[in-house]
This record gives C-alpha cells, structure tokens and sequence, in this order.
C-alpha cells in the first residue's frame, strides 16, 4: 500500500525543524566494513521501516534518513505498531510527501510533518519509507545495517541488534531481517500533561492564556516544556474563588506557571456567604442551626446558603412571641432560606409575662 500523505511538506538537511523540539532517537551510520547496505522497493505498495521505543513524551516533528535513489517523491510516516511489534502500515499517525531529487550518493534527509503526531516515551512505533509513484527504473535506498549478515575483513560477523530501541520491517520479498537496523534521528517537541480540578462547593471557570484549557468542558491540556502558561480562575456569580492548590498557590485569581513537568492544579470555588441579622424585642436570645449566630439584642452573622434554623429562647419572665421579617410565625423556631451573596432580616419579640 501506498502511503498517503497528511498535508505538503519539504525534505530538508538536518533536523530540530520546530524550535524547542529535541533529540530523541538516534542511530547514526556506522564506520565500514559493518555498515549499510541498502533497500529498494521494486514493487508497488513497497515500504521499509524501523520501530523505535520513544524516549520523550510529545509530539515527533521530524525525521532524518540518509538516503539516495532515482525517484522524485518519498513518502515517510510514523506508525503505531501490533502486539507482535510489527508496523501497522495502513494506519499512519502522520505523514508526509516530499520531492526528492534524484542523487548517486547518500545524503542526510530531513522530513517534517505538516501535523505532528503525538508519542508517549516507553511506547513503540514505527518510521515507514515508502515512494507514492513507481516506474521500473525508480529506487529509494535507505541506509541500514545488516547485522551478522555483514563480516569484517577477519570474518567476523558484524553485532547484531546494535540499535536496541527496535527492529528493521520490510513487506519487500527480501526484507532486512530482525538483525538489521536502519541509521535514522527523530527529534519531539516535548509536551506536558497539566490538568485542571475544580474543587468547593462553588461555580466557576478556569481559562488559560493559551486557550487550551476552558474548565468548564476541557480540563486537560498538553503544553510545551518551559511555556509559560497563566491560568485565571472566574467564579459564577454566586460563588467566589477561595484559593489554588497543586501546581498553583495563593489566592490571586490569576497563576503564571512555567510548565516543566506534568502538573495538576486545583481551584478551589466556594459559595458566597449571606448575611444574616437579628433584632430582639424584649429579653431573650436567638441561636443558629447551623452556624455561629448567638445573639444578644441585635447581631449578624455570614452564614452558608441554604436553610438556616432559628431559635428563640425567652429569659426568665419573658415569652416568646413572634417573629418578623424573614421569619414568620409565633413557634420558638423558624425557617430561613439564605440566598448566596444576598442578607436577610429577622426580628424575634419577647413578651413579658402576665
């Protein structure tokens, strides 16, 4: 099968073709007499390719094969493999065509994908070669070992597995063989995970400067190794921010983070409080349930919305009468719905008695 290509691109010399992507995998060509021989795909749908084990989380930028050959596109991808850890040709994760200008001579190309695809270090994938259109004189070679199957002058058979990250694929009817390892470099774009936790009994947002993250509906983002993200916390109008957590600290509304490592930041939203005041008539308290109120003649207490019990309790002599305001009614306890944010008023009047 012929790969297809996932948007343009160009073939260029060296690597690192994104600024901050870094190296990752490296097989350079070895000296003579274990080196290289060389790949030919002489039948359609032909490709030749290296699993590699990714050593940085990110996204893979570029690839760089040496490479010579009489045809004037190459088409490279990067694939996921099988659970036998062979390449699954069909279903690339990215790819890319790029003219190719014919050459007797080996040479360092560089390809770099419109769309990078994202790899985790500690997985395996698979770099593929393969030529979108063939004639019968056409030929792509790509530098490679060949293992035990090379000797050197002495007769002694050149290492095998050198390249420890994987193994060489062909679907060719000769193909490398598990000893050969092809000469390639990768460079990624290193990412970090940062997820977002809304914690409190309140509402609110949380939005980053880079508008990958609105938490609300998305609170897991990748950003690049040393980005320097700021985070803003919004609360709903019935709710206030109470502070940060994890990866963010303090109680400013608004964090700067300089992503270095995977991170979790929580943001903490809390309901506002109501205010609640009482006026006594006469002798006798008044006491919340729940919260702190206990009042005297006149008192005020922030309270938690929901709904608060009031009870009032006459001193000697006295009797309870009624209530006023917010309360309603001539029992000792009454019901207060608080509201977030928002005061209520109730008078409690004692009676002396007869």
């Amino acid at each position: 099968m012929v790969l297809a290509a996932v948007g343009g691109g160009s073939a260029v010399a060296g690597s690192a073709a994104v600024p901050g992507a870094v190296p990752d995998q490296s097989n350079p060509v070895r000296s003579q007499p274990c080196r290289y021989t060389g790949w030919v795909p002489d039948t359609d749908g032909s490709w030749a390719g290296q699993t590699f084990t990714a050593g940085v989380s990110g996204l893979l930028t570029d690839v760089v094969l040496r490479l010579r050959g009489a045809n004037n596109q190459i088409s490279v991808a990067i694939v996921p493999v099988d659970a036998a850890g062979a390449p699954v040709a069909p279903s690339p994760l990215s790819s890319v065509t790029v003219p190719f200008a014919p050459t007797t001579s080996f040479a360092d190309v560089g390809f770099s994908f419109p769309s990078p695809p994202r790899v985790e270090a500690g997985k395996q994938y698979a770099v593929l070669m393969s030529v979108p259109t063939e004639t019968p004189t056409s030929f792509i070679v790509w530098q490679y070992d060949g293992g035990s199957s090379l000797r050197d002058p002495n007769g002694t058979p050149c290492a095998d597995g050198v390249y420890s990250g994987g193994r060489a694929w062909a679907n060719d009817p000769s193909p490398p063989g598990p000893d050969a390892d092809f000469f390639f470099t990768t460079d990624v774009l290193p990412l970090r995970h940062v997820a977002v936790q809304k914690l409190g009994a309140g509402g609110g947002s949380v939005q980053d400067s880079s508008g990958a993250i609105a938490c609300g509906a998305t609170c897991l983002a990748d950003f690049r190794a040393a980005q320097v993200v700021t985070f803003t916390a919004t609360p709903d109008p019935s709710s206030r921010f109470a502070g940060w957590s994890g990866a963010c600290s303090g109680v400013s509304p608004s964090c700067s983070l300089t992503i270095s490592a995977d991170a979790t930041i929580g943001a903490t939203f809390l309901k506002k409080l109501a205010l609640l005041s009482v006026r006594r008539i006469g002798s006798g308290t008044v006491k919340s349930r729940p919260g702190s109120l206990d009042c005297g003649r006149k008192c005020s207490a922030r309270l938690a919305p929901g709904i608060v019990t009031l009870t009032a309790r006459p001193a000697t002599g006295w009797r309870f009468a009624r209530w006023q305001g917010a309360c309603r009614g001539i029992k000792p306890t009454c019901r207060v719905t608080l509201a977030a944010g928002r005061s209520a008023t109730v008078t409690a009047t004692f009676a002396r008695k007869l």
